[in-house]
């Protein structure tokens, strides 16, 4: 069964990831055969109707290789300033890197599918877009990783970073009735009808990184995590020259 659930898994992202580029204004197709990607876009409609194609830098068609995960909420821990982070790991092969690297309109797609236990309606599903020229920088820095089970496949991970939490009962404690402003049976109310945790701060962005060894050494941690740019969560901007710096 772990052999099927790995392949609807991708076919759930591939074709979440199809939606998405409609949803930009590309048409995408899944293609029939494994020659190293899963689906081709083109931009037909927009010169059908305009005549003349968006100023990008690279111009479609473009190759995406989707590459996907789902993990439980559960898997999320206390991270810096009181953000819930999980680490993500994706599995690529060498081939397929060299392949990716040997084409300018080629992409890597990352997607994140995150199981919600609280029994919210939708779930939280993460994604983003790396191209040839992402994927020969994250390379030099030693962001993609030899498993050392599996020879010849690699691994890219990520890291999610949401917004800054709080324990429920601390807040209480400390807001309230530390400060004689609630007695401990109107806490207890209070915690039977409130989550665990709260959301300290709903300004704040939540953001996806990638996680990079230190410049020293390669294959020591700990790892350096830095943000990729919100652009790179756009489909919008495939072909655009987006910015990534993990120094």
């Amino acid at each position: 069964m772990e052999f099927f659930d790995r392949l609807y898994l991708g076919f759930e992202a591939e074709y979440y990831i199809m939606g998405r580029l409609f949803g930009a204004g590309y048409e995408a197709f899944k293609l029939p055969a494994d020659f190293g990607f899963d689906i081709l876009v083109t931009n037909q409609k927009e010169q059908s109707l305009k005549g003349n194609r968006t100023q990008r830098n690279i111009q479609p068609p473009y190759a995406l290789q989707i590459k996907s995960r789902r993990i439980k909420e559960e898997t999320f821990y206390d991270g810096p300033n009181g953000r819930p982070e999980t680490r993500v790991k994706f599995s690529i092969k060498k081939q397929d890197i060299d392949l990716m690297l040997a084409q300018d309109n080629s992409y890597l797609i990352c997607v994140i599918f995150i199981s919600d236990a609280s029994g919210l309606i939708t779930n939280k599903i993460i994604s983003f877009w790396l191209d040839k020229f992402h994927l020969e920088y994250i390379k030099s820095l030693g962001c993609f990783r030899e498993k050392l089970d599996a020879k010849g496949i690699y691994e890219l991970q990520s890291c999610i970073r949401l917004r800054p939490t709080v324990d429920t009962e601390s807040f209480i404690d400390e807001n309230l009735v530390n400060k004689g402003k609630l007695t401990q049976e109107g806490k207890k109310f209070l915690l039977d009808k409130l989550p665990k945790t709260l959301q300290l701060n709903w300004e704040a962005t939540e953001y996806i990184s990638l996680v990079r060894p230190p410049k020293n050494d390669k294959n020591s941690d700990p790892s350096v995590v830095k943000a990729i740019p919100s652009a790179l969560t756009d489909f919008k901007n495939l072909g655009m020259k987006i910015s990534l710096n993990l120094e």
